[in-house]
């Protein structure tokens, strides 16, 4: 029995020997169990399995077996494999771990995670552990550490240099929500530094400012670091994609510098082509890139072309000159006339913004009896000053100054200014406003200069106020407000007008009935006092005082249709106005009916005078909005009703008739910043179209293009 005993504890002895023997060269194991076979070169382990490599190597696992002839270890569930020298850690489903090839074939749900941050997830992936490499044929997710994510159909990463090589279908979303496309592909992910062929850069829709468009960017090749991107064979677009057409406008460039410190992008022979045609080139230019807001370089260029100056070009500069002033040179470059050289410059402090605006011309080249001799030039200046006094809630003074050395300078040459109303009106003034509580006063004096006439071209108002007071807000009954208006002008040389005109303007507050219908009510109560000299619309040489006032009932209706793709609303109008009396002679005014005027109170412009009669306007809304709750579509129609023919009222706008023109409105909004509108007036016998405009605005980045089509017929 002692004998048994002994040979059962040789027995034991010589199996650790065995274990011992099998795993002191490479790898110490531990598990909940393990198990050598009968060929003595396997060993299996079960439950919480350890392995250490003396190479470094840990793998952990549910279950793993070791072949020492083969020296390798097949593990599976819930592999971990860590590198301690690297720091690289390695999952998966189940591995195969070669010693003598030092490498690892990892399959199922794969996921590396190694220094800098990078994190690889694909199916298949085989980590070379001596050449420290992993790489893959399988579809990858890749993770470079700074907030990019890359999608790949194979890889080639070296843990040890930190860079990615790989080909085919290749994909990039930075952290910016930019997608980058490329053929194939080289990133050094430590020196932040990416090269690829065949890029095409979708940027995230709204980088430069329109949610609607499409920005993207094709090149041949592109080199892409920290703080520049390099661009060979560029065409750069923001056009909304519309399948394979022709984006309505595109710039092609042989190269393209992105400098990311100085937030500037470059441009090397560049093209800037219209609907597929090249329209203009410029070797070198550049500007900010969006993420600036101020940053000196050359604005958008534009092209010119007239009858009397030909073709020309601006080239706009712009300066930053600090965080509180900058300016503005904007050469025109004619091809055949002497150029146009204007500057604005602007000022801001704590308490005032102030604009200087000038330009001068040298005359024309060649002179004619279109084309007269002398130079030319322009001034303007502009002052708005918080004069924050404190017994106001609000205290400003404006000073505004306008002067040309030429009648059809301005218009001639396209001047364009911000503080410019028109080419053809001079306008040099001083304005103060204050506001306190409910109240508001503005006093001003003007002097107005009309380039289009020879004589008497100047008019004086001096003074002129404005006073305006809420006096009654009512949940009940509405708003009652008190406007007092009057002036001295100076007209024609001999013309005189002094005028005081006070309203009392009264506005309920929606009454909405069981049924939906909105309804309104407006009145105007006026006092007119005035005294005129030597004028053909007025009583002259003594004072006069008239009382005048008119009321209004509006009701709408409107009716909504819902979905989840869209809203409709169709609303139609109707407005019943009466006002009793007789008034003066506006016959000749230059009143225009439009949906803008169709359902006010009063639609004359004299602030001393409200049309009279008795009235039923008719009309209809209608808009559209997509699922966002953006307006895609409006259109209003209107029509004015009138009980008796009414002469005093402005021929012009056919209010003079028993029935007005048909008036109406139509707006499509392609997106937040572009439009097409159209307004027009047909005549009562709906046959003759009186007035038709067509206009639009397009913004592309910060080009802002506008087109306008007028025309009148009375």
């Amino acid at each position: 029995m002692k004998n048994n005993k002994n040979i059962f504890l040789y027995l034991i002895l010589i199996f650790f020997s065995l274990i011992q023997g099998l795993v002191a060269d490479e790898f110490d194991i531990s598990a909940s169990n393990i198990k050598l076979l009968q060929d003595s070169e396997t060993i299996q382990a079960k439950g919480n399995v350890l392995i250490v490599g003396q190479d470094g190597i840990i793998i952990e696992s549910e279950n793993a077996t070791y072949d020492k002839k083969k020296n390798i270890i097949d593990a599976k569930k819930s592999v971990k494999i860590t590198d301690r020298k690297t720091n690289d850690e390695l999952k998966s489903d189940k591995i195969r771990y070669s010693k003598n090839k030092e490498e690892v074939l990892a399959e199922g749900n794969v996921f590396f995670k190694g220094s800098e941050g990078v994190t690889i997830e694909t199916e298949i992936a085989l980590y070379d552990k001596r050449n420290q490499v992993i790489k893959s044929d399988q579809s990858t997710k890749m993770n470079d550490g700074y907030g990019n994510s890359i999608f790949l159909d194979m890889f080639n990463y070296s843990t040890k240099n930190k860079n990615l090589r790989s080909q085919g279908n290749i994909k990039i979303i930075d952290k910016y929500e930019n997608k980058y496309f490329f053929n194939d592909i080289f990133v050094d992910i430590k020196n932040k530094r990416m090269a690829g062929s065949n890029l095409k850069l979708k940027f995230k829709k709204d980088t430069f400012g329109n949610i609607e468009n499409d920005p993207r960017l094709v090149a041949n090749s592109a080199v892409i670091t920290e703080n520049k991107s390099y661009i060979e064979g560029g065409v750069f677009t923001t056009c909304k994609k519309k399948g394979d057409k022709c984006p309505p406008w595109k710039l092609v460039a042989e190269k393209i510098i992105h400098d990311k410190e100085k937030q500037k992008i470059s441009y090397e022979n560049a093209k800037l082509y219209l609907y597929g045609y090249p329209v203009f080139y410029i070797p070198k230019f550049f500007h900010p890139d969006p993420t600036v807001k101020r940053q000196s370089g050359f604005l958008t260029p534009s092209i010119t072309n007239s009858t009397l100056l030909g073709n020309g070009i601006n080239l706009p500069y712009y300066f930053a000159l600090a965080e509180h002033k900058d300016a503005t040179l904007n050469p025109k470059i004619y091809a055949d006339e002497n150029p146009v050289i204007q500057t604005e410059y602007r000022y801001v402090t704590k308490n005032s913004y102030s604009i200087l605006d000038g330009s001068f011309n040298q005359g024309y080249k060649k002179t004619s009896n279109k084309k007269t001799d002398g130079s030319r030039n322009h001034i303007f200046a502009r002052s708005d000053i918080d004069l924050d006094l404190e017994t106001f809630d609000e205290s400003k003074l404006s000073i505004n100054f306008q002067k040309t050395s030429n009648d059809t300078y301005l218009k001639v040459h396209d001047i364009n200014s911000k503080i410019m109303g028109s080419n053809t009106m001079m306008n040099s003034s001083i304005a103060m406003n204050f506001s306190k509580n409910n109240s508001d006063l503005d006093i001003s004096m003007d002097v107005y200069e009309d380039l289009s006439k020879t004589e008497e071209r100047y008019e004086f108002v001096a003074p002129n106020y404005d006073y305006r007071n809420k006096l009654s807000i009512s949940e009940e009954l509405g708003t009652l407000n008190f406007q007092s208006r009057g002036y001295y002008k100076n007209y024609e040389t001999n013309k005189k007008q002094t005028k005081l005109v006070n309203d009392f303007h009264w506005k309920s507050n929606d009454y909405i009935n069981n049924s939906g219908i909105i309804t309104k009510f407006e009145g105007n109560l006026k006092n007119s006092n005035y005294r005129s000299e030597n004028t053909s619309d007025h009583k002259n040489e003594k004072n006069n005082i008239e009382f005048m006032g008119a009321v209004s009932l509006l009701s709408s209706l409107p009716l909504e249709k819902r979905s989840e793709n869209y809203k409709k609303t169709l609303t139609p109008k109707l407005m019943l106005r009466t006002a009793p009396g007789h008034m003066r002679n506006m016959s000749n005014d230059s009143l225009k009916l439009g949906m803008s005027n169709l359902y006010s109170l009063n639609k004359l412009s004299a602030i001393g005078t409200i049309e009279t009669g008795t009235s039923l306007t008719l009309g209809t809304d209608y808009n559209y909005k997509d699922k966002n709750d953006f307006e895609k579509f409006n259109l209003s129609v209107g029509q004015v009703f009138s009980y008796d023919d009414n002469a005093d009222m402005p021929r012009k706008s056919t209010l003079n008739e028993k029935t007005s023109e048909l008036v109406g409105n139509i707006n499509y909004y392609l997106n937040e910043f572009s439009k097409v509108g159209y307004k027009f007036s047909l005549d009562n016998n709906y046959s003759t179209l009186n007035y038709n405009e067509i206009s639009g605005i397009f913004k592309i980045n910060k080009l802002v293009t506008n087109f306008e089509y007028l025309e009148e017929n009375n």
